[in-house]
């Protein structure tokens, strides 16, 4: 766990290919039964999301939310034509969405007008899992930016939309 905010608990997880993500869902649905399980997951590598668009739909198919954020590409470039939008778009399910970086997802405020999770929507009843392979350095704490730890538990602050 890296933190948590308004009650709702955040973690953190390297989860990149369907097989771990289903197991990571799995165990998550296991440990909190009546929470929410939102995702917010980063594809790794456009040649991984082209081969595998279907099964990490039908594998984040299993949360209750799902955030899909661009491709993080590491040594590649997209000649497959594939994104992260393609893959929000083709999750069956859950309600799902595109946002164009990791760094849109916990900030709120005027700065971050693209914001998904401001402070009303982080609740106890729910719990939020940062899947991929950049996700550790982005979860921050709403209101001072800082990064959250599980020593820290973030103020409550209303969101500025």
């Amino acid at each position: 766990m890296i933190g948590t905010i308004c009650g709702c608990h955040i973690y953190d997880d390297y989860a990149h290919h369907p097989t771990e993500i289903r197991a990571v869902l799995q165990a998550a649905r296991q440990r909190f039964p009546f929470k929410a399980l939102w995702v917010v997951f980063q594809p790794h590598t456009y040649s991984r999301l082209a081969a595998l668009k279907d099964e990490f739909a039908t594998a984040l198919s299993d949360a209750d939310q799902v955030v899909v954020t661009a491709v993080y590409a590491a040594r590649e470039i997209d000649v497959w034509n594939v994104s992260g939008s393609d893959l929000a778009a083709s999750i069956i399910g859950p309600p799902s969405e595109y946002i164009p970086s990791l760094h849109y997802s916990i900030f709120s405020g005027k700065d971050t007008q693209q914001s998904r999770f401001c402070p009303e929507m982080l609740l106890p009843k729910r719990t939020i899992w940062m899947d991929g392979c950049q996700s550790r350095d982005v979860t921050v704490d709403v209101q001072s930016k800082k990064k959250v730890d599980d020593t820290e538990t973030a103020k409550c602050v209303p969101c500025n939309e």
